[in-house]
Protein backbone atom coordinates (compact mmCIF):
# COMPACT_ATOMS: atom_id res chain seq x y z
CA UNK A 1 0.00 0.00 0.00
CA UNK A 2 1.32 3.48 -1.01
CA UNK A 3 0.25 6.78 1.19
CA UNK A 4 -2.18 8.85 -1.23
CA UNK A 5 -0.01 11.60 -0.61
CA UNK A 6 2.84 13.81 0.15
CA UNK A 7 2.98 16.47 2.26
CA UNK A 8 5.65 18.41 2.55
CA UNK A 9 4.43 22.09 3.42
CA UNK A 10 2.64 22.90 6.79
CA UNK A 11 0.54 25.14 4.44
CA UNK A 12 -0.85 22.23 3.12
CA UNK A 13 -4.86 22.50 3.47
CA UNK A 14 -5.18 19.44 5.07
CA UNK A 15 -2.21 20.35 7.18
CA UNK A 16 -3.72 23.43 8.63
CA UNK A 17 -7.28 21.74 8.92
CA UNK A 18 -5.90 19.05 10.84
CA UNK A 19 -4.16 21.86 12.89
CA UNK A 20 -7.52 23.29 13.78
CA UNK A 21 -8.84 19.89 15.21
CA UNK A 22 -6.08 19.36 17.12
CA UNK A 23 -5.67 23.23 18.85
CA UNK A 24 -9.75 23.73 19.09
CA UNK A 25 -12.75 22.28 20.71
CA UNK A 26 -15.06 24.04 18.66
CA UNK A 27 -13.62 22.91 16.10
CA UNK A 28 -13.69 18.96 16.76
CA UNK A 29 -17.43 19.34 17.77
CA UNK A 30 -18.38 21.55 15.16
CA UNK A 31 -17.48 18.77 12.48
CA UNK A 32 -17.26 15.66 15.16
CA UNK A 33 -13.68 14.69 14.74
CA UNK A 34 -10.74 13.97 17.02
CA UNK A 35 -7.02 13.93 16.80
CA UNK A 36 -4.91 11.18 18.39
CA UNK A 37 -1.40 10.85 18.30
CA UNK A 38 0.95 7.99 19.29
CA UNK A 39 0.93 4.28 17.91
CA UNK A 40 -0.63 2.88 21.23
CA UNK A 41 -3.15 5.41 21.32
CA UNK A 42 -4.03 5.57 17.08
CA UNK A 43 -4.33 1.59 17.68
CA UNK A 44 -6.52 1.51 20.78
CA UNK A 45 -8.85 4.01 19.10
CA UNK A 46 -9.09 1.58 15.65
CA UNK A 47 -9.24 -1.50 18.05
CA UNK A 48 -12.29 0.08 20.07
CA UNK A 49 -14.70 0.47 16.60
CA UNK A 50 -13.69 4.31 16.25
CA UNK A 51 -14.33 4.83 12.29
CA UNK A 52 -10.79 6.45 11.28
CA UNK A 53 -10.75 9.25 8.34
CA UNK A 54 -6.80 9.16 7.70
CA UNK A 55 -3.92 8.66 8.95
CA UNK A 56 -0.61 10.81 9.33
CA UNK A 57 2.73 9.63 9.58
CA UNK A 58 6.72 10.18 8.50
CA UNK A 59 8.43 7.72 7.20
CA UNK A 60 11.66 8.90 8.09
CA UNK A 61 10.40 7.89 11.65
CA UNK A 62 7.51 5.22 11.21
CA UNK A 63 7.45 2.33 8.24
CA UNK A 64 4.21 1.43 6.71
CA UNK A 65 4.18 -1.89 7.99
CA UNK A 66 4.47 -0.26 11.28
CA UNK A 67 1.47 2.16 10.75
CA UNK A 68 -0.40 -0.85 9.18
CA UNK A 69 0.00 -2.62 12.37
CA UNK A 70 -1.79 -0.10 14.54
CA UNK A 71 -4.38 0.82 11.68
CA UNK A 72 -4.56 -1.48 9.30
CA UNK A 73 -5.87 -1.42 5.95
CA UNK A 74 -8.96 -2.66 6.46
CA UNK A 75 -10.12 0.78 8.70
CA UNK A 76 -10.69 2.22 5.26
CA UNK A 77 -8.41 5.37 6.45
CA UNK A 78 -6.74 7.49 3.46
CA UNK A 79 -2.92 7.33 4.76
CA UNK A 80 -0.97 10.51 4.58
CA UNK A 81 3.05 10.72 4.07
CA UNK A 82 4.53 13.88 5.16
CA UNK A 83 8.21 14.89 5.59
CA UNK A 84 9.89 15.09 9.00
CA UNK A 85 9.73 18.66 8.96
CA UNK A 86 5.92 18.54 8.91
CA UNK A 87 5.66 16.14 11.79
CA UNK A 88 8.30 17.39 13.62
CA UNK A 89 5.60 20.79 13.82
CA UNK A 90 2.44 19.03 14.99
CA UNK A 91 4.05 16.51 17.27
CA UNK A 92 4.40 16.35 21.10
CA UNK A 93 7.27 13.59 20.74
CA UNK A 94 10.10 15.23 18.21
CA UNK A 95 11.93 13.01 15.91
CA UNK A 96 10.41 9.36 17.30
CA UNK A 97 8.31 6.86 15.69
CA UNK A 98 4.84 7.92 15.83
CA UNK A 99 1.82 8.58 13.95
CA UNK A 100 -1.39 10.72 13.63
CA UNK A 101 -4.70 9.94 13.22
CA UNK A 102 -7.99 12.07 12.65
CA UNK A 103 -11.31 10.39 13.37
CA UNK A 104 -14.92 10.54 13.84
CA UNK A 105 -16.36 11.17 17.73
CA UNK A 106 -18.56 8.74 18.98
CA UNK A 107 -21.88 9.34 21.05
CA UNK A 108 -21.87 10.01 24.83
CA UNK A 109 -25.23 10.15 25.95
CA UNK A 110 -26.27 9.03 29.24
CA UNK A 111 -29.15 7.70 27.33
CA UNK A 112 -26.66 5.36 25.81
CA UNK A 113 -25.87 3.49 29.14
CA UNK A 114 -27.39 0.36 29.91
CA UNK A 115 -26.98 -0.76 32.93
CA UNK A 116 -26.81 -4.39 34.52
CA UNK A 117 -26.80 -5.88 37.93
CA UNK A 118 -23.25 -5.79 38.52
CA UNK A 119 -21.71 -2.28 38.12
CA UNK A 120 -19.44 -0.12 39.41
CA UNK A 121 -19.34 3.67 37.88
CA UNK A 122 -16.82 6.46 38.99
CA UNK A 123 -18.44 9.73 38.17
CA UNK A 124 -16.77 13.18 37.70
CA UNK A 125 -18.77 16.14 38.76
CA UNK A 126 -17.58 19.23 37.21
CA UNK A 127 -13.96 18.15 36.32
CA UNK A 128 -12.28 20.63 34.04
CA UNK A 129 -8.47 19.43 33.42
CA UNK A 130 -7.95 17.23 30.47
CA UNK A 131 -5.13 15.61 31.93
CA UNK A 132 -7.42 14.69 34.88
CA UNK A 133 -9.75 13.20 32.81
CA UNK A 134 -7.32 11.19 31.03
CA UNK A 135 -5.97 9.81 33.83
CA UNK A 136 -8.86 8.65 35.30
CA UNK A 137 -9.80 6.74 32.17
CA UNK A 138 -6.50 4.76 32.42
CA UNK A 139 -7.17 4.02 35.41
CA UNK A 140 -10.87 2.89 35.15
CA UNK A 141 -9.37 1.22 32.26
CA UNK A 142 -6.71 -0.85 34.16
CA UNK A 143 -9.06 -1.57 37.02
CA UNK A 144 -11.65 -3.02 35.19
CA UNK A 145 -14.66 0.08 36.24
CA UNK A 146 -18.01 -0.27 34.05
CA UNK A 147 -18.41 3.03 32.71
CA UNK A 148 -17.07 6.59 33.41
CA UNK A 149 -19.79 10.21 33.82
CA UNK A 150 -18.97 12.95 33.25
CA UNK A 151 -21.09 15.19 35.18
CA UNK A 152 -21.64 18.60 34.60
CA UNK A 153 -18.62 18.26 32.05
CA UNK A 154 -16.18 20.89 31.72
CA UNK A 155 -13.94 19.27 29.69
CA UNK A 156 -13.92 18.16 26.44
CA UNK A 157 -13.47 14.17 26.21
CA UNK A 158 -11.39 14.75 23.07
CA UNK A 159 -8.74 17.19 24.19
CA UNK A 160 -5.64 15.62 22.78
CA UNK A 161 -4.23 16.23 26.74
CA UNK A 162 -7.34 13.69 27.60
CA UNK A 163 -6.30 11.41 24.66
CA UNK A 164 -2.83 11.59 25.61
CA UNK A 165 -2.66 11.43 29.31
CA UNK A 166 -4.73 8.32 29.32
CA UNK A 167 -2.49 6.58 26.73
CA UNK A 168 -5.85 5.47 25.10
CA UNK A 169 -7.80 4.57 27.07
CA UNK A 170 -10.50 7.25 26.61
CA UNK A 171 -11.49 5.28 23.74
CA UNK A 172 -11.47 2.17 25.51
CA UNK A 173 -13.76 2.63 28.50
CA UNK A 174 -17.11 3.83 28.09
CA UNK A 175 -17.55 7.81 28.81
CA UNK A 176 -20.89 9.34 29.24
CA UNK A 177 -21.58 13.00 29.92
CA UNK A 178 -24.74 15.05 31.19
CA UNK A 179 -25.85 17.17 33.68
CA UNK A 180 -26.15 16.51 37.12
CA UNK A 181 -29.65 16.82 37.76
CA UNK A 182 -29.55 13.73 34.70
CA UNK A 183 -27.34 11.82 36.73
CA UNK A 184 -29.46 11.67 39.65
CA UNK A 185 -32.06 10.82 38.17
CA UNK A 186 -30.26 7.84 36.88
CA UNK A 187 -28.63 6.48 39.82
CA UNK A 188 -32.12 6.44 41.23
CA UNK A 189 -34.24 5.06 38.91
CA UNK A 190 -32.03 2.29 38.55
CA UNK A 191 -31.45 2.12 42.56
CA UNK A 192 -27.56 2.54 42.19
CA UNK A 193 -26.04 2.92 45.86
CA UNK A 194 -23.53 6.18 45.76
CA UNK A 195 -21.12 7.00 47.61
CA UNK A 196 -19.39 10.69 47.61
CA UNK A 197 -16.08 12.02 48.16
CA UNK A 198 -16.97 14.54 50.84
CA UNK A 199 -16.13 15.52 54.20
CA UNK A 200 -18.63 15.29 56.36
CA UNK A 201 -19.41 14.24 59.96
CA UNK A 202 -21.15 10.92 58.77
CA UNK A 203 -18.64 9.94 56.38
CA UNK A 204 -17.26 6.09 56.68
CA UNK A 205 -13.68 5.47 55.91
CA UNK A 206 -13.26 3.57 52.49
CA UNK A 207 -11.64 0.31 53.85
CA UNK A 208 -14.76 0.15 55.96
CA UNK A 209 -17.40 -0.08 53.14
CA UNK A 210 -18.05 -3.42 51.51
CA UNK A 211 -18.74 -2.66 47.85
CA UNK A 212 -22.61 -3.09 46.78
CA UNK A 213 -23.49 -5.49 43.37
CA UNK A 214 -24.36 -1.87 41.77
CA UNK A 215 -22.96 1.23 42.84
CA UNK A 216 -21.41 4.26 42.18
CA UNK A 217 -18.08 7.20 43.20
CA UNK A 218 -18.62 10.19 43.14
CA UNK A 219 -15.43 12.91 42.96
CA UNK A 220 -15.72 16.49 42.20
CA UNK A 221 -13.01 19.00 41.95
CA UNK A 222 -10.11 19.21 44.00
CA UNK A 223 -10.30 23.44 44.94
CA UNK A 224 -14.19 23.31 45.54
CA UNK A 225 -15.18 19.47 45.65
CA UNK A 226 -19.20 18.78 45.19
CA UNK A 227 -22.09 21.39 44.21
CA UNK A 228 -24.68 21.44 46.99
CA UNK A 229 -26.93 19.21 44.30
CA UNK A 230 -24.89 16.14 45.91
CA UNK A 231 -25.34 16.80 49.55
CA UNK A 232 -28.93 16.76 50.40
CA UNK A 233 -29.28 13.29 48.87
CA UNK A 234 -29.74 10.17 50.38
CA UNK A 235 -25.85 9.42 49.26
CA UNK A 236 -23.31 7.84 51.11
CA UNK A 237 -20.26 9.98 52.36
CA UNK A 238 -16.58 8.28 52.03
CA UNK A 239 -13.43 9.05 53.25
CA UNK A 240 -9.79 8.16 51.58
CA UNK A 241 -7.74 7.50 54.68
CA UNK A 242 -4.70 10.16 54.87
CA UNK A 243 -2.52 11.54 57.66
CA UNK A 244 -3.72 14.47 59.57
CA UNK A 245 -1.23 17.09 57.47
CA UNK A 246 -2.99 16.35 54.34
CA UNK A 247 -6.81 16.81 53.72
CA UNK A 248 -6.90 16.60 49.82
CA UNK A 249 -5.53 14.53 46.81
CA UNK A 250 -5.20 15.32 43.19
CA UNK A 251 -8.60 14.33 41.56
CA UNK A 252 -7.04 11.64 39.38
CA UNK A 253 -4.96 10.08 42.63
CA UNK A 254 -8.14 10.01 44.42
CA UNK A 255 -10.35 8.40 42.18
CA UNK A 256 -7.30 5.53 41.49
CA UNK A 257 -7.15 4.92 44.90
CA UNK A 258 -11.30 4.68 44.77
CA UNK A 259 -11.65 2.41 42.16
CA UNK A 260 -8.48 0.17 43.61
CA UNK A 261 -10.85 -0.64 46.17
CA UNK A 262 -13.60 -1.00 44.17
CA UNK A 263 -12.38 -3.45 41.93
CA UNK A 264 -10.36 -5.53 44.97
CA UNK A 265 -13.55 -5.82 46.73
CA UNK A 266 -15.44 -6.76 43.21
CA UNK A 267 -12.42 -9.46 42.55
Amino acid sequence: MIASQYIESLKNPKIKQFKKWRDKSRERKKDGTFVAEGLQECRMAYRAGYEINFVLFCSDFTGIDQVLDQVPEASNAEYLQCSAEVLNELTMRKDMENIFIVGKQKSHELSDLRDTEDVAYLICDAVEKPGNIGAIARSAHALGISAIILSNPLCDIYNPNAIRSSTGSIFSIPIYSASSEDVHSLLESHQIETFLTHMHSNAEMLTAISVPKKSAWVIGTENTGLDDSWLGKKYRNVLIPMTDEIDSLNVSNAAAILMYEVARQRV
